[in-house]
């Protein structure tokens, strides 16, 4: 039970790291990091069972022109995983990620001492525009190795089809337009599975977003605030766990409908997010802050 949950937990971390950010309500934290050579990102943890203040929890480091070089996640000043970032032309061409594994030692100093080569994402652009993301599983933990993300485009330029093939299934999701909402519908080998309403406002900021099975039954809700520089500021969600696809993503409890989540962010006057703080729906909290080094 304790390998299962150590291989769980690694998966999670080198793939959270490679989601696709289609429309996504998470600010980007590094809004304008020119000249800045290093990021260290430091949190707070209420939780009994997680005691942490101040612990470097992310690493980053920056090439002048704003390009991460790596980045880590850290845990107790330890490296969990290690993204080596890769550039062709300006363009981000791929992503590499070891992730630690537990040696044989009980020594807490020997406890994260090894980085074993775990994923690595290549991206194909045309006309600069992402046409391809292939995902590939560099370790023994899974079966299925490769994902391939195919993106097609309408005239406007804005994302029309996402074709996402593994090794046992080809999923689909379909975007539509309509003046200032986004309607994504998923479809899990050509069965609707999910649809997906997104709604901005005047100015372009996304306002909501709800996630519903086929048969109208609600999936997770994201409501939004902005402050006057049309920066996030708020972040409500409930979800029940499952993704548009039919899949479960996330927390899930039978005997409750919705788990809940609160989400706030604050700036520093480049635009950067310089505390990002999360409650959960137990009365504890992450908090965490961002420094920038030059």
């Amino acid at each position: 039970m304790k390998n299962q949950f150590c291989i769980a937990f690694f998966i999670l971390l080198c793939y959270s790291m490679q989601a696709q950010k289609d429309i996504t309500l998470s600010p980007n934290p590094f809004h304008n990091i020119k000249g800045i050579n290093e990021i260290v990102v430091r949190m707070t943890n209420s939780n009994d069972h997680l005691p942490t203040k101040n612990e470097i929890v992310n690493n980053f480091f920056i090439m002048g022109n704003g390009q991460y070089i790596v980045s880590y996640k850290m845990f107790k000043n330890k490296p969990l995983t290690r993204t080596i970032y890769k550039y062709d032309n300006g363009q981000l061409s791929s992503k590499r990620c070891t992730a630690s594994w537990p040696t044989a030692s009980k020594s807490p100093d020997s406890l994260w001492s090894k980085l074993i080569p775990f994923s690595e994402v290549k991206y194909t652009y045309t006309q600069n525009q992402l046409t391809q993301r292939k995902s590939t599983d560099l370790s023994s933990f899974l079966t299925d190795k490769t994902t391939i993300t195919n993106y097609t485009y309408n005239n406007s330029g804005s994302i029309e089809q996402e074709v996402i093939k593994n090794n046992w299934e080809t999923n689909k999701k379909v975007y539509q337009y309509a003046n200032q909402t986004t309607t994504i519908k998923y479809y899990r080998e050509k069965k609707l599975t999910g649809i997906e309403t997104i709604k901005k406002d005047s100015e372009g900021n996304i306002i909501e977003k709800v996630l519903k099975a086929p048969n109208n039954k609600m999936l997770k809700k994201i409501t939004t605030k902005y402050n006057d520089k049309h920066q996030l500021i708020e972040k409500k969600e409930k979800t029940n766990g499952w993704n548009g696809f039919g899949e479960l993503v996330g927390q899930y409890n039978p005997n409750k409908e919705f788990h809940t989540y609160h989400h706030t962010y604050s700036y520093n006057e480049l635009g950067n997010v310089a505390v990002k703080t999360e409650y959960f729906e137990n009365g504890t909290f992450e908090k965490k802050t961002y420094e920038y080094r030059k």
